[in-house]
């Protein structure tokens, strides 16, 4: 599993050919799910298996908080009060608000993200004057800072000291070293560069929370921070706190910009169709400029939004991963066959084989493990007949 990640569970799939099986692991067992059925069976048992308990160790190993801070974050961790009161409940639910779909806070964010995008793409040197850059860098840092100021407004630290981008993402890459080295001190001695760089992030974003920068930002950014400060944060521990967001805005969307760039430039013919349906979405102002009205990316371009969620799909899957908080017994919805999850395990849906499935994801043109911008995706009328007769919407498996 250390050497080949979430392939693992592929290579298990094709060999074994099961829905849920038991994995056994130095850490203790994993119950790993790669069946649309039994993925239903999953969300259904959804009382008795918690993300929250996964978050929690986290926040320590790295965010560094400190244990009063530890203690607010932890405050009815898995809703025991049934009211969903606590810094991580209502965080959740303030994304699910302000990022709907159509909500005027969403398109505000994607406003100033278009913005900002705008501002480094018009600054590429054209003609003689262009050079080779290495692309993984260059979407890195563009759609690291264009978001980051969609979120934080125009005093974003990301955007007024760019170095910081760099440090973040030392940070996001050597994750595992933060939680094999949660103390300081021992990390300052095993990973110099990857301790200052965390620092330097720190610093950056306790600033920002300190001088109250967030009252620019977006409703997210002021909202969130409210939020920790209600609940009894220091001002300091808000901010630091704030590097969560921060992996929460970037993780996926700059690995997902990166292979959907290289996926569709690698198809001319796809790259012409795509730029005709953008150029349709545009409009031209009198002094013979170009201005895009983002809006009808969504409403207007199906080609490329079929393009992104195959990028998605192959590039950007989640594995969705749950701690079993007490025993618990899945029924296979077609079949009725039961599994018992035992309390304290891990449980763990392989969206990757999932999205690889060639029940689902196939077709003739295109087998699943190959980008196919065209591949069929209707909402309304996408059932496939999986694992007996349980009607699933192949929809529901690009986003898990």
């Amino acid at each position: 599993m250390l050497r080949e990640g979430a392939d693992y569970y592929s290579r298990l799939y094709y060999r074994h050919q099961l829905g849920l099986y038991t994995l056994h692991t130095i850490f203790g067992r994993m119950y790993i799910i790669s069946s649309p059925s039994w993925t239903q069976a999953f969300h259904r048992a959804s009382k008795t298996l918690s993300f929250h308990d996964l978050v929690a160790p986290t926040l320590h190993s790295v965010l560094g908080l400190d244990p009063g801070t530890l203690q607010i974050f932890t405050e009815n961790l898995n809703n025991e009060r049934g009211d969903r009161s606590g810094v991580l409940w209502e965080i959740h639910d303030l994304v699910k608000r302000v990022l709907v779909p159509g909500s005027k806070s969403l398109e505000e964010v994607n406003q100033v993200f278009f913005d900002e995008i705008a501002t480094h793409v018009n600054a590429l040197p054209r003609g003689e004057g262009t050079e080779p850059m290495k692309l993984w860098t260059w979407v890195g840092r563009i759609v690291s800072m264009s978001s980051t100021t969609a979120i934080y407004g125009p005093f974003n630290p990301f955007a007024l000291e760019p170095s910081l981008v760099d440090d973040f993402w030392n940070i996001a890459q050597n994750m595992h070293i933060l939680f094999m080295f949660p103390r300081p001190w021992l990390l300052s001695c095993v990973a110099p560069k990857l301790f200052e760089a965390r620092q330097r992030v720190f610093w950056a974003l306790r600033k920002y929370s300190e001088t109250e920068d967030y009252t620019s930002g977006s409703q997210l950014a002021q909202e969130s921070a409210r939020i920790r400060l209600n609940k009894g944060m220091t001002k300091s521990q808000s901010g630091q706190a704030e590097l969560s967001m921060v992996m929460a805005i970037l993780l996926n969307t700059v690995p997902a910009t990166f292979w959907f760039l290289t996926y569709t430039s690698a198809d001319t013919r796809l790259l012409a169709n795509l730029r005709q349906e953008v150029d349709a979405c545009t409009t031209r102002t009198d002094n013979n400029r170009y201005i895009l009205i983002a809006t009808k990316l969504r409403t207007h371009c199906p080609l490329l939004n079929s393009a992104l969620r195959e990028t998605l799909r192959l590039a950007a899957p989640m594995n969705t991963t749950r701690y079993v908080r007490d025993d618990t017994s899945l029924r296979h919805p077609a079949t009725g066959e039961t599994y018992l999850l035992r309390k304290g395990s891990l449980a763990q849906i392989a969206t990757t084989v999932i999205h690889q499935q060639a029940e689902i994801y196939g077709h003739r043109q295109a087998p699943p493990e190959e980008f196919w911008a065209e591949r069929p995706f209707d909402m309304s009328r996408a059932t496939l007949r999986l694992d007996g007769d349980v009607g699933v919407r192949s929809a529901d498996y690009r986003w898990i």
